[in-house]
């Protein structure tokens, strides 16, 4: 077995993360990702889910009564007080322990052994390519489920070795929607700092917004036209432009920032 998978399955025993552990989430196990089939039959996406921030430290703790030997990094590092409170591993199937031990053992290879996970994310990668194009499909790669670590950035020999792989991650911070490489797509994830004035030639950019699943989305949104965010997790193909991408989520009790955008009040605002 290769040293990569062994230090994964050591992580995860340790943790209690299960018997099998692996890095990427297949679409079809991602409920987010599943809406992808909905629209296309062509593409086929997985995701990676890790620990955000810094939250790997205390729940390494709690796991496991020790601290770890290495030093932990932020993970997230443009993410704000808003963001980290309201994220996906607070809710749904990534808020159930089991979820989180996974998600532990994967932060934990990164951070130990970083040069080892990106050995093991392009493993991966290339068994489930295989598995996709005998399919007749292409593989679409999110990397960054629950986390900020931009492969375009850390590992770009990556992106450059996988050229019939799509690479797609929504980013927060300086950054805005685009092609950064051939297939590398990259779009603007906003916060709760985000105005009409900061979102400004930043491209397509992505909102959550405190609307019931299946109620209606306003039409504008920060001056902007809007679409639905929730059709599907392939951002590359929607329209392209100075576009509001709104998802519904239900408001968190936990963000007291306002990350969740309140359209009631957003549109009293305007």
């Amino acid at each position: 077995m290769r040293r990569a998978q062994v230090m994964l399955n050591r992580y995860s025993k340790r943790v209690g993360g299960g018997a099998t552990p692996y890095l990427f989430t297949r679409q079809k196990d991602s409920a987010k990702l599943a809406h992808n089939a909905d629209v296309t039959d062509y593409y086929e996406q997985i995701v990676c889910y890790m620990l955000p921030h810094t939250m790997a430290r205390k729940v390494w703790l709690e796991a496991t009564g020790t601290p770890a030997p290495w030093k932990w990094r932020n993970i997230c590092p443009h993410s704000t007080p808003g963001c980290r409170a309201a994220c996906l591993v607070h809710s749904g199937r990534l808020g159930k322990d089991h979820a989180k031990r996974a998600m532990l053992a994967r932060t934990a290879l990164y951070n130990a052994h970083p040069k080892l996970f990106w050995e093991q994310v392009s493993h991966e990668i290339a068994v489930h390519q295989k598995r996709v194009e005998d399919k007749g499909k292409r593989l679409v790669v999110r990397l960054d489920g629950t986390s900020q670590i931009n492969i375009w950035e850390t590992a770009p020999e990556i992106v450059k070795h996988f050229e019939g792989v799509i690479f797609q991650d929504y980013v927060k911070g300086p950054y805005k929607t685009e092609w950064a490489a051939p297939n590398r797509y990259q779009v603007a994830s906003g916060t709760e700092r985000d105005t009409e004035v900061t979102i400004r030639g930043r491209g397509n950019i992505v909102f959550p917004v405190d609307v019931k699943k299946g109620d209606p989305l306003p039409e504008r949104f920060l001056g902007r036209r809007t679409l639905d965010g929730d059709k599907h997790d392939l951002r590359f193909f929607d329209r392209q432009g100075d576009y509001a991408v709104l998802v519904r989520v239900k408001g968190s009790k936990r963000d007291t920032h306002g990350f969740i955008r309140d359209i009631d009040k957003e549109l009293t605002n305007v």
